[in-house]
């Protein structure tokens, strides 16, 4: 059952008929149900799929790199979105059995990163 805040044109939440609502990043979103595919996934699928997550588990294991470099970027998504959308079109060397990532592609940061200023080692 949907629950109605603040009037007729508030935001709803949860499930109402075949739309479930909910708030993302401070915004009602209403989308329609979930239901599973009874079709096999395609092999063009099953590629981005182990794309999406191979670039995605990487940008999550740098995730404390990532997030100031993308910052600037990130208006209206997180910075590791920012990034994976950065990076996903030249990420991968993608061979006729394997996807891996393409490493000397991918940037952690955009524009200005800023350095020591004494570069002495103590």
């Amino acid at each position: 059952m949907g629950v109605i805040k603040s009037g007729i044109v508030g935001p709803i939440r949860k499930k109402v008929g075949p739309s479930v609502n909910r708030i993302h990043r401070k915004t009602n979103v209403v989308t329609a149900t979930y239901r599973t595919s009874n079709k096999p996934p395609t092999i063009k699928q099953l590629n981005e799929q182990a794309k999406f997550s191979l670039l995605n588990s990487f940008l999550n294991n740098i995730e404390e790199l990532v997030k100031p470099g993308f910052k600037k970027y990130a208006n209206s998504k997180t910075e590791i979105n920012a990034a994976y959308k950065f990076n996903f079109p030249h990420a991968f060397l993608v061979t006729e059995d394997r996807i891996s990532l393409n490493l000397p592609e991918i940037m952690y940061s955009r524009g200005r990163i800023a350095t020591p200023d004494d570069t002495e080692l103590i």
